[in-house]
């Protein structure tokens, strides 16, 4: 008799969104609060992290203030 398998496969996805804010903080805010309202049952959470490509505003951030204010 065949065994039954179940195999976790993670992958990453890229997802850019376009924000109009004030400043990197308020757009990274407001882009956490976009992608974490999109329904995706296989979402792992905490899983999400900024690429690194955000370093190009040359602007700093923290993305613990952002995600306490989600």
């Amino acid at each position: 008799m065949k065994m039954k398998y179940e195999i976790p496969i993670i992958y990453k996805s890229c997802k850019t969104y376009t924000i109009e804010a004030d400043n990197l903080q308020d757009a990274i805010t407001e882009s956490l609060k976009m992608f974490l309202s999109e329904p995706d049952e296989n979402y792992l959470d905490d899983s999400f992290e900024i690429d690194d490509v955000i370093e190009d505003y040359m602007e700093n951030f923290d993305i613990e203030k952002s995600i306490n204010e989600l």
